[in-house]
């Protein structure tokens, strides 16, 4: 796949994640979680932006449908669930996301040439990184405060 077209699909997953992260502080009554989720939320609005700037930069003007939210490939959709077993699965279906667009991002920095996008892709690994490291963080407090969430499958 191309580098424009990567981009194109991370700006359609970043705005997924951005809807999703907002409907899972919606759904916690933690106040810590309900920032993190606000936080992940804009940040991933963000990314999207900086993807859009990483093409602009790269000479390639992106069509409006390309932001559009985009469901990553085997997302199966929570039914029925309380809102921390929402919570929690969500933010681990989310971790592997995050896990996806640290790789992504880092093999976009080595392969582009223009040094501009290689410090727009870098930023975003990191950013990315911090993710992850937060809803590790979610994850491992949610499985000791509710001992029987780290034993069930994800949904």
């Amino acid at each position: 796949m191309s580098i424009i077209n990567i981009i194109k699909e991370w700006i359609g997953l970043e705005l997924y994640c951005k809807d999703s992260y907002n409907q899972l502080a919606s759904l916690s009554d933690n106040p810590h979680a309900q920032s993190m989720f606000k936080w992940l939320s804009e940040t991933s609005g963000k990314h999207a932006e900086y993807l859009k700037k990483a093409a602009e930069i790269l000479g390639e003007s992106l069509p409006p449908e390309v932001f559009r939210p985009k469901e990553p490939a085997g997302i199966r959709q929570a039914r029925n669930l309380t809102p921390v077993k929402a919570v929690y699965h969500g933010a681990k279906g989310h971790l592997k996301i995050e896990e996806e667009a640290i790789k992504t991002y880092r093999r976009l920095a080595e392969q582009v040439e223009n040094l501009r996008a290689k410090e727009i892709f870098q930023r975003l690994a990191d950013e990315e990184e911090k993710h992850h490291k937060e809803l590790s963080n979610l994850i491992q407090t949610l499985e000791k405060t509710y001992l029987a969430l780290k034993s069930e499958n994800s949904p």
